[in-house]
């Protein structure tokens, strides 16, 4: 839409009309046949310097400080164009904007009324050392053309086709013949050895600032993934390589493919509170991970309800573990010990038929055996764990560890469950193992009031629970060390079942422990 020429009283009219709730944009210029661009402009004019913005043709002229002051406001994220337009009085945003474009160039904004920029316009004499030192800075500085011709006060096109010619033509391009005839070189090769270090020497820091710089990316971009921000990898690496080697922000800037003044802006800005949770969340969970390795991210999470009381998704829980390079322990291969009875002396049914579901505490028992390794310099030694495992509450309910897999650890075992809990009849379940096959067992089976029941030949999955907690063991504290002593293998079995039953949550009880499940259904009953 073509804009009409407004005078000054209709303007004002507009604008106060709009700002009272009087008329709208749109109305308004739909009324002066104008863009509402244009309007939105008037605005910013009439809040800023108030009815003089229209009626004071003459310019106002603002100092470089006011300048620098209003674009560091908008790159530092204090506002939009209009708002930070508004606050330093401007007559429109285009005049920041513009600010905005000459401080990104490297420009100096000079004081209004001054005129011209930093970098001079028509040039100025220079010796062959001077532009020696010119392309020597520009080629160490990402052929920066604008920030060299800056700093040696010469034109833009002076530093430009100075580093031109050398690349082409090398160091005879650099001296001016203009006015004399087409001598033999004067340079001696002192001189021209003392220029071309020089130039080597910018070269090579250039090579290494570019080495660091896409190293450091590489680094960051593993460590930056809890941020929000895209190109934070880049930033990080840019503020770094400019604090540790002094490397010029505008080239660093160039080499990572991002302006001067999105830099700026994430440098000045305020973390997200997104980010700070996730933050926070990756120290706990990296405390979790450390204290116990084996958990994966669902245990982590319902680590951090129950112990941190942080809330948060499987999903949110999973996403930092793999940023964080989290793992759980992997599963390695089963080393079972347990052995079929040659000669059983008693054999039962499959009874359980892999009904591992309980309605209530000491309905179902499970039960077997497994061996521990631990060295004394080359030889190996064996400790055996037998274990009692409840059905209902995943508790295990007895345990005893011994030198010797024999029948004295199961009845040892067993006795242990009966003692605790003498009202217990449950359906109890084993291999066949010689032990469980034996009359001896039997006949302790008989006279506690249970019935026996045993996998079949060559299927372990019948009894999969017991395997599975022999597993989360084995997988957790025993997989992966080197134990030299027979007193500390022990005492990680026994300190493991302990924080098993106390305190391992498992989602299976409704994210509780197996002696709170326990618990749990004697309160209720």
């Amino acid at each position: 839409m073509p804009r009409q020429k407004i005078c000054a009283e209709e303007k004002i009219k507009t604008v106060e009309n709009i700002l009272e709730g009087k008329e709208s944009m749109l109305t308004a210029a739909e009324r002066l046949r104008i863009d509402r661009t244009a309007i939105r402009d008037w605005i910013v004019s009439y809040k800023g310097n108030g009815p003089d913005a229209f009626t004071h043709v003459k310019n106002k002229h603002y100092s470089s400080k006011e300048k620098i002051e209003a674009v560091l406001a908008y790159l530092n994220g204090e506002g939009s164009l209009n708002s930070i337009s508004q606050r330093f009085g401007l007559r429109t945003k285009t005049q920041l904007r513009d600010w905005i474009k000459r401080y990104n160039s490297h420009e100096e904004l000079k004081a209004s009324g001054i005129g011209g920029f930093s970098t001079m316009t028509k040039g100025r004499k220079t010796t062959f050392d001077e532009r020696v030192e010119i392309v020597q800075y520009c080629i160490a500085h990402n052929h920066n053309y604008a920030e060299t011709a800056n700093k040696y006060n010469v034109s833009y096109q002076q530093a430009r086709n100075y580093t031109v010619k050398y690349e082409s033509s090398g160091l005879d391009a650099l001296r001016d013949n203009r006015g004399k005839r087409k001598a033999p070189d004067t340079l001696t090769e002192v001189e021209r050895l003392r220029a071309e270090l020089k130039i080597e020497r910018a070269r090579r820091m250039k090579a290494e600032m570019e080495a660091f710089f896409l190293k450091k990316i590489r680094r960051n971009r593993e460590e930056a993934g809890l941020s929000q921000v895209k190109y934070f990898h880049i930033y990080l690496a840019i503020k770094e390589e400019h604090e540790e080697h002094h490397y010029a922000i505008s080239a660093l800037c160039k080499l990572g493919n991002v302006t001067r003044a999105a830099y700026y802006k994430w440098l000045h800005r305020q973390t997200p509170i997104k980010e700070r949770e996730n933050i926070m969340i990756a120290e706990k969970i990296e405390a979790i991970h450390s204290e116990s390795p084996d958990k994966g991210y669902r245990r982590i999470r319902d680590d951090l309800d129950r112990y941190y009381d942080i809330q948060v998704n499987d999903k949110r829980v999973l996403r930092i573990c793999r940023i964080q390079n989290i793992k759980s322990t992997i599963k390695y291969c089963n080393k079972g010990c347990t052995r079929h009875a040659a000669r059983p002396q008693y054999v039962a049914e499959n009874i359980l038929n892999r009904d591992f579901t309980a309605t209530a505490p000491n309905e179902k028992w499970l039960t077997d055996v497994t061996e521990f390794k631990y060295y004394l310099g080359n030889e190996v030694h064996k400790v055996y764990l037998s274990a009692i495992l409840d059905l209902y509450d995943r508790r295990i309910v007895s345990f005893a560890i011994r030198d010797r897999n024999d029948n004295i650890l199961v009845f040892d075992t067993f006795t242990h469950a009966v003692t605790s809990n003498p009202d217990a009849h449950p359906l109890f379940h084993s291999d066949r193992g010689y032990q469980y096959t034996s009359r001896m067992f039997h006949a302790k089976l008989i006279a506690a009031g249970m019935k026996h029941s045993m996998s079949r030949v060559g299927k372990c999955i019948d009894n999969g629970p017991m395997e599975g907690f022999w597993g989360i063991l084995k997988r957790e504290r025993y997989y992966g060390r080197h134990f030299t002593d027979k007193e500390s293998l022990v005492k990680m079995i026994e300190n493991y079942i302990e924080y098993y039953n106390t305190k391992r949550l498992q989602r299976k009880l409704g994210v509780l422990t197996p002696m709170e499940k326990h618990a749990k259904y004697w309160l209720a009953a």
